[in-house]
Order: C-alpha cells, then structure tokens, then sequence
C-alpha cells in the first residue's frame, strides 16, 4: 500500500483542454468562478466575469468563501472545478438559497445515488470528458481526475424538471 500525502487544501489546476470544453454550455449569462484557485477557467472563458477563492493563488483573484459570503452582484451563475468534498455544499448554496445555476466540472458516480438525486433530478445538461484529465497540484503532482471515476461538466439549473441531455465530449 503507497503512503499518499494528501495537501491541507484541495486544489488540484484545471486542464485548458478541461475548460474548453465548459463554453458549450454556458448561456450568456454573467459567470462566477467561486472555487478560482489560480483562475484556470476565468483566465480561459470569457463568459466568467468574477472570480474568487478562499485562498486564492493569483492576484486578480478575490477572497471569498462561497459557503459562507452573500451572493455577489452583478452574478447570473455560478461555474467552478470545486474540491470534490465541497460540490454538494455548493450545489446546495446556488440552487436552494440563491437559485442561481452551477456548471461543475465533477467526477459523475457520486451524482448517480439516490441520496443525490435532488441534484440529479435539477441537472439539465452533461458533457462526460473521454479523455483522462490530468490535474497538477501545487506541488506539480499529476491526479489522473477520471482514472477510476468518470469526469463531466454537469449543469444543474433550480428550475429543472428532469431529463438530462447527455454528451460524450473531447479535446
């Protein structure tokens, strides 16, 4: 059994190929990336209008934690990667308290329980990624993100009713 040494923080660099693939569903609305890092999609999509992080690693990034901010002005929705242990508590925030939309880069099975399906039910759109995305962490150490999990851009909007548009989608 290897020792692997998790960070005190999950942040894990989105691909640009990764983010590329994001722009096909996002309507023209105003987009925040709460879960910045160091700005990996607001630096890629133009669509992102604000960016945040609770630590951020850039300087045009803002400090905020979505789990516990008001909502920003001047915000349509919200788009991020997000640390896999917070993607429900953020679903949570956007689609209960502020009916806003969420565009999640996430790994799928998690979202295919019954105990999830509140948030599979509002999920209206998602892109399964066929390649392997390879995130970096601070440290440069390569996570294969969808190694033993699929990864998708899932798009979960409060006022959807079932269905989903599924697509399998690569750079």
């Amino acid at each position: 059994m290897r020792n692997r040494i998790k960070a005190d923080r999950e942040f894990y660099r989105t691909p640009k190929e990764a983010v590329l693939l994001a722009d096909k569903l996002m309507d023209n609305l105003r987009w925040w990336e709460c879960c910045a890092g160091d700005g990996a999609i607001s630096n890629v999509l133009s669509k992102v209008t604000y960016a945040s992080d609770i630590h951020p690693l850039a300087e045009d990034i803002d400090t905020l934690d979505i789990l516990t901010c008001h909502r920003p002005d001047n915000v349509d929705a919200v788009i991020t990667n997000p640390p896999f242990s917070l993607a429900q508590d953020i679903l949570d925030r956007c689609l209960f308290e502020w009916s806003m939309p969420v565009l999640l880069l996430a790994r799928i099975e998690p979202f295919c329980t019954m105990k999830r399906k509140r948030y599979s039910d509002m999920m209206s759109d998602m892109h399964i990624v066929t390649n392997l995305i390879r995130f970096e962490t601070e440290a440069g150490r390569i996570v294969n993100g969808n190694g033993t999990m699929r990864c998708a851009w899932m798009l979960f909007k409060p006022s959807h009713a079932g269905g989903c548009n599924t697509e399998w989608v690569s750079w």
